[in-house]
């Protein structure tokens, strides 16, 4: 009996498929990270949110997989000229920049003294002004 339950257990674990090492994998998308190097093609794995490897991940598993090859993959965009100011009241979930890949705003925005204060931008909400009652 105890024999059984053995090679049961035994079968029962090797037959069980492995925990996926990724939630999501890129695979053969053209990188550009930014740092002013050329593209290259590669894989991305990315877990919990962040990218956890980059490279060739051959033998990788991931809970979804999305084939990039011709695609461009980066990691985000940063505008530090926006102008966001007035487009954030028409469009407050900023799909405009978005989809274009732009992930980071940010704009000088004048103060109450007459001087600049950078903010980030695009916000969900906003305060209306004057302007806007």
């Amino acid at each position: 009996m105890r024999r059984h339950a053995f090679a049961v257990l035994v079968v029962s674990l090797l037959g069980a498929a492995p925990a996926p090492e990724y939630d999501l994998l890129l695979r053969g998308g053209r990188i550009v990270d930014g740092s002013g190097n050329p593209w290259c093609v590669a894989d991305v794995g990315v877990r919990a949110g962040r990218i956890a490897a980059v490279g060739r991940l051959d033998g990788a598993r991931a809970a979804r997989v999305i084939d990039a090859r011709g695609l461009v993959v980066a990691p985000g965009f940063v505008d530090v000229h926006a102008h966001v100011e007035s487009g954030i009241r028409r469009r407050p979930t900023a799909d405009n920049f978005v989809l274009d890949g732009l992930d980071t705003a940010a704009s000088m925005h004048p103060t109450s003294a007459g001087s600049s204060s950078v903010r980030g931008s695009p916000a969900p909400h906003h305060s209306p002004s004057r302007r806007d009652r």
